[in-house]
């Protein structure tokens, strides 16, 4: 097992640990949640010391692993410079969660295990290189954060958290439609994300592409959440535990952007450049719509999730302007170089 999966499962060993070893008293496993975390930091504080850019294309520290050898999908995994600080980020977020909530007494070895699977999940994802193993993953986040909300949140929390549960899983569906597009396009057929990006299936295809885009775009915008995708998020944030309110912000959410710039923008660049200023209207409402609805807010969480709108807008608005950029390049380039 290399470090990177090192990294991904550890948490997830120790939830299990947690869960089947009932004896462990609630003192203990609250410093085991704090001690797998720190550790899993350290982790990729190590491994981000040793890394070194792999050049365009490729990954560092990658795995592969046959998984689904019928539709060529495997255990695939690697960092770059895009998921590599992802990566830290979580790890950094989850170990101020644990530390938070250690003088938490509701349920505390349930609910360390439920966050330490939440953390595997959430690191899985960002550096997942396969797009089964990405929906996977993005799946296993939104179960995990449910029960979190639904177990240790307040107000109306049952509520809340099958509105979070209904919306974003529909938007996986439509996520996972996108990925069978892709995969159905590719010659061969594969969901690994690195060939898919090299392949660029649908180029020159604008009608189909156009419609797997739009498919992987509103499953990533009801996850981001973009308006007007965005009504599950301050139920969500406001009903959810503090520390799940963190993990929902500072996690959760960026995972729609990721998807974004690793999976919409390689694998779909010409219809990403013909549908940018889409992207950029949505992100330029977002932008808009959060900030002011976030002012008119007497609830701090609630206010928070507003926000939280408004500065994922500037990140839809600032890869949608990349689609632009791009475009404007390949017609520059066109004009300097004319057809025979």
């Amino acid at each position: 097992m290399t470090v990177l999966s090192l990294i991904i499962v550890l948490p997830l060993l120790a939830a299990v640990a947690l869960v089947a070893v009932p004896r462990l008293g609630d003192g203990a496993a609250r410093w085991v949640w704090v001690a797998v975390t720190a550790v899993d930091l350290a982790l990729v504080a190590a491994l981000w010391l040793a890394y070194e850019p792999p050049g365009p294309g490729r990954l560092a520290f990658e795995e592969q692993v046959p998984w689904i050898p019928g539709v060529d999908s495997s255990y695939h995994v690697g960092v770059d410079g895009l998921s590599l600080p992802l990566m830290a980020m979580t790890t950094a977020v989850f170990l101020a969660c644990a530390v938070f909530a250690l003088r938490d007494e509701d349920r505390p070895r349930t609910r360390a295990a439920l966050f330490l699977f939440l953390q595997s999940v959430s690191l899985g994802l960002f550096a997942a290189a396969d797009l089964i193993l990405f929906f996977l993953f993005f799946d296993l986040s939104i179960v995990g954060m449910y029960f979190v909300i639904a177990g240790w949140g307040h107000g109306d929390r049952g509520r809340s958290a099958m509105k979070f549960f209904l919306y974003t899983f529909l938007g996986s569906l439509a996520l996972l439609a996108g990925f069978i597009g892709l995969y159905v396009a590719a010659e061969p057929h594969t969901f690994d994300m690195v060939e898919l990006a090299r392949q660029t299936p649908l180029d020159g295809s604008p009608t189909a592409g156009g419609l797997v885009l739009a498919a992987i775009l509103l499953g990533l915008a009801v996850k981001t959440p973009t308006v007007p995708f965005h009504t599950w998020l301050p139920p969500a944030h406001t009903d959810a535990p503090a520390v799940g309110s963190a993990v929902l912000a500072g996690v959760l959410l960026k995972m729609g952007t990721y998807g974004f710039v690793r999976i919409a923008m390689p694998m779909l660049p010409e219809a990403w450049r013909a549908w940018a200023w889409v992207v950029v209207v949505v992100g330029v409402v977002s932008v808009v719509y959060g900030a002011l609805v976030a002012l008119a807010q007497t609830d701090l969480k609630r206010m928070i999730a507003y926000t939280s709108v408004n500065h994922m807008g500037y990140v839809v608005l600032a890869v949608g302007a990349a689609g632009i950029v791009a475009e404007g390049s390949e017609q520059a380039r066109s004009v300097r170089s004319p057809a025979p």
